[in-house]
């Protein structure tokens, strides 16, 4: 990923040297308007490259890492909207059943003194 973004801002360098040897030599109006226009887009993009790359290696990331990250964020996002989901639907059955909503968990019900616990015999 990151030699193919050297790739592309070498081509953005020949583009843009390309372009001022253009300008250079007898051209239309018309052409040298094209060109200039050309060559500032080029400009353009190139700056933009090299900002997000170097973004990139101030945040001290390489582009697995980067990579990483945003797939692990996106994961988050959905996992929240997946629970999120799960409780609308729970809460909508328990309406059309009826059923109470607001209930502690069954680990959380206090233990009363007719609980006996019993434990495994020993052999």
């Amino acid at each position: 990923m990151i030699d193919e973004k050297f790739a592309r801002l070498r081509t953005y360098h020949s583009n843009i040297d390309r372009y001022h040897r253009l300008l250079k030599t007898e051209l239309s109006e018309l052409e040298r308007q094209f060109i200039e226009r050309r060559l500032n887009e080029e400009k353009s993009a190139m700056e933009s490259l090299a900002n997000v790359m170097a973004a990139c290696t101030q945040a001290g990331q390489t582009p697995r890492e980067h990579f990483v990250k945003t797939v692990h964020d996106e994961l988050a996002k959905f996992e929240r909207k997946e629970i999120e989901f799960q409780k609308m639907e729970r809460d909508q059955r328990a309406a059309r059943l009826r059923l109470p909503i607001d209930y502690p968990p069954r680990s959380t019900f206090p233990r009363t003194s007719s609980s006996v616990e019993i434990s495994p015999e020993e052999p």
